[in-house]
């Protein structure tokens, strides 16, 4: 049986945004920026696009910021209009 293991990435400015807020602004544990994560820069070759789209439902993060996300294996295809 094959396997995979996939990472999500989200872009480094809204990271840097939701950093600032509780709780995650208490947070001391240090973590890789996406420029210095050799497996994001792998996901970026080629037609991929490992990075998050997303649209603000208001002026900052802080406005809350809802998603839903899917994932499809090759063997599936969206459905028809999405």
């Amino acid at each position: 049986m094959a396997s995979h293991v996939a990472q999500f990435y989200f872009d480094q400015a809204l990271i840097d945004e939701v950093e600032k807020i509780a709780p995650y602004a208490e947070n001391t544990q240090s973590h890789a920026k996406n420029a210095g994560d050799f497996i994001m820069r792998q996901g970026s070759e080629g037609e991929g696009d490992p990075v998050f789209h997303y649209v603000l439902l208001g002026d900052s993060a802080e406005d809350e910021l809802p998603m839903v996300i899917g994932v499809l294996s090759q063997e599936e295809s969206l459905p028809e209009g999405s």
